[in-house]
């Protein structure tokens, strides 16, 4: 269901989608970062969620998901060492 997403609608990933791909579809997830790369309201959007909200658990999942699309590690890292300091449970997240 996953894979068909992109197809059906234009290309258009989410972080949510590029994390489930990478490991059951590795094939697709350069093609789910490109695309969440790319939209940059969307972008725009979680960051501004993630600054309003930021003790919620799916706006940290996509802001952290997002950091790992863009390379960054570190900025992965402070986004689960501030949530989980905050005792907001995060599930198992791969590097």
């Amino acid at each position: 269901m996953i894979e068909t997403h992109g197809q059906r609608y234009d290309g258009r990933w989410s972080a949510w989608q590029w994390a489930m791909l990478r490991t059951t579809r590795p094939e697709l997830a350069p093609q789910a970062a490109s695309s969440v790369l790319a939209e940059e309201a969307d972008r725009l959007a979680e960051h501004l969620s993630l600054a309003l909200y930021g003790d919620n658990t799916q706006q940290a999942l996509a802001a952290i998901w997002e950091a790992q699309i863009n390379g960054d590690s570190a900025g992965a890292k402070a986004i689960i060492d501030r949530i989980l300091s905050k005792n907001i449970p995060l599930p198992p997240i791969t590097p």
